[in-house]
């Protein structure tokens, strides 16, 4: 009778042993998979960053290139600890998951922190981009009032130039409005090309604005 009880009693302790094996095999799948999602996710936007490159001397690049170091180190570290937990025995199992969850949390809190200020960014350039279009249509009009101490050959060539660069801040503000609409893989190109844009506008209306004026002087 106590043989059958013993018995009985590794039995069960076995069948015990089994199922939080299972258990524990389960929840470390799982682990495993969340954690490559997540290092799947730290890449691709590794990769995204990678592209603003060439606006590195720039004090918001240099900030983001700071975040990118940050994520990009405790993403290899997450790789490391998955491989510990690869390795790891039953015994060591638990710690190891508690490592590899630590540094998802880490990085879930790092993406998050670059999101957030990725979109602080879009928003500062939007804004100022705004601002400069608002400046250029002043400009324009000032322009177009300068124009009546222009003699009346000279006028039209300048009304035509006026012109041309109404129809660039129209359109700069046209793409501007896609800017806001667009993907974080087409903020950097579209950025840097409105970005240049408004450049090429700004000494296109300095230009102008001082033809204008010259011709005023010589026709006082």
């Amino acid at each position: 009778m106590l043989a059958i009880s013993g018995a009985l009693l590794t039995g069960c302790a076995d069948q015990e042993a089994e199922r939080q094996a299972a258990e524990l095999e389960a929840e470390l799948t799982e682990v495993r998979a969340n954690a490559e999602q997540l290092s799947s996710r730290v890449q691709t936007t590794l990769s995204e960053l990678e592209g603003d490159a060439s606006d590195a001397v720039s004090e918001i690049s240099h900030e983001t290139n700071e975040m990118a170091v940050e994520l990009r180190e405790t993403g290899a570290d997450l790789d490391a600890a998955l491989a510990d937990l690869e390795s790891s025995t039953e015994q060591s199992a638990t710690e190891a998951k508690q490592e590899v969850r630590r540094l998802m949390s880490e990085l879930e809190h790092d993406l998050s922190d670059l999101r957030w200020f990725t979109i602080q960014q879009r928003e500062e350039f939007e804004r100022e981009a705004r601002q400069e279009l608002q400046q250029a249509e002043t400009e324009v009009a000032q322009m177009q009032e300068q124009l009546a101490a222009v003699d009346e050959a000279a006028r039209a060539e300048f009304e035509a130039a006026a012109e041309e660069i109404q129809a660039e801040r129209e359109e700069i503000a046209e793409k501007l409005t896609k800017l806001a609409e667009s993907s974080e893989a087409e903020f950097e190109d579209m950025r840097d090309e409105i970005a240049s844009r408004l450049a090429e506008l700004e000494r296109e209306m300095r230009q102008v604005s001082r033809s204008i004026e010259q011709a005023a002087d010589d026709n006082a």
